[in-house]
């Protein structure tokens, strides 16, 4: 019986999917791709599904019930808070994400966003453009990144990216990460601290934790207090491990100097969100892992993970298997 395959993720461009990897999949499935408009069309969708290559369409606990054939989520990226994982693995269901694939993306955008905000590249380009050169020496002078403290709020694979290239601007790179050995951090050259002496030191706080239930608003009013009036924060993770109404109010009071941020608690933003009008925030449209290199190693990877299930195998390298608990389970 010929498989069903849904893709999901708006991501993948015909110029990326149309390829040899695709033709592999659709040798064995009928691949659908279509993005979901409600919870309700998901859960029509996945009855018959024996495969899923997810973008950030919910996977909740209602929708992974009505599944009676799905046999893995191949999710596109590194984030999965949109998947209920202990329903997957109750059903038998694996999921996958891709850890390493997004780092010279992510870790490049982030350094952008950093440089971007500590230039004013965007209120510099608008006086360009409204013909109001001389308006933009009005403004308080930039602020040069070389030789300054990053702080790193993670040091994953993207984290540790953005470490190795924040060391051509000299920067000296602190980290905090519970979860990752001394080696690790003294191998790239970065030093240990608590998060509160983080926040305290660094000029650049840049996020790369996952969202999980201890991370959820990790940067609230408290850290904000503690950091520098001069500091810049980056957020290119995920919106929701910062609190939203702490960092308007941060920015609004002056008690950081600026934000980049790639991603928000709600996407697309409300128009009346006030982050939108404020000249120190720099926004782009969670895009930071939105490039042709990166979305073509993305699509391989998932759509490889997928296969090797649907011809019983489990997926391998660089496709990671979060729920590793659902292995001894699979017939």
């Amino acid at each position: 019986m010929q498989h069903k395959v849904l893709v999901t993720d708006t991501g993948l461009i015909d110029e990326v999917v149309n390829d040899q990897q695709l033709a592999r999949l659709k040798s064995i499935a009928d691949v659908v791709r279509k993005i979901p408009k409600s919870d309700e069309e998901m859960s029509e969708w996945i009855r018959d599904t024996d495969a899923i290559i997810s973008g950030d369409s919910s996977l909740n606990d209602q929708i992974l019930e009505k599944a009676q054939k799905l046999k893995i989520i191949s999710r596109v990226g590194i984030g999965y808070d949109n998947i209920d994982l202990k329903t997957a693995t109750r059903k038998g269901i694996i999921v996958t994400n891709l850890p390493g694939t997004l780092s010279d993306s992510v870790a490049e955008h982030a350094i952008l966003l950093m440089l971007a905000v500590a230039r004013r590249l965007v209120t510099a380009d608008a006086c360009v453009r409204g013909g109001k050169w001389s308006q933009f020496y009005e403004h308080p002078p930039d602020i040069e990144v070389s030789g300054k403290i990053l702080g790193l709020v993670g040091l994953g694979a993207i984290g540790g990216a953005v470490a190795q290239r924040a060391k051509a601007f000299n920067m000296k790179v602190l980290v905090y990460d519970p979860y990752v050995d001394d080696k690790r951090i003294s191998t790239i050259g970065c030093r240990r601290v608590q998060l509160e002496d983080l926040l305290r030191e660094s000029d650049v706080i840049s996020i790369h934790t996952p969202l999980t239930t201890e991370t959820k608003k990790l940067i609230t009013e408290r850290e904000f207090d503690l950091m520098k009036k001069s500091a810049i924060l980056i957020n290119t993770a995920r919106g929701a491990i910062v609190d939203e109404k702490s960092l308007i109010e941060a920015l609004k009071n002056g008690k950081i100097a600026g934000a980049g941020v790639d991603v928000l608690t709600i996407e697309p933003p409300n128009p009346s969100n006030p982050l939108l009008s404020m000249s120190n925030v720099i926004f782009t449209p969670h895009s930071a892992a939105f490039t042709l290199d990166a979305l073509k190693r993305l699509w391989v990877a998932s759509s490889d993970a997928v296969l090797r299930v649907l011809t019983g195998q489990l997926p391998q390298p660089p496709a990671n298997i979060v729920n590793r608990e659902v292995v001894p389970l699979l017939k």
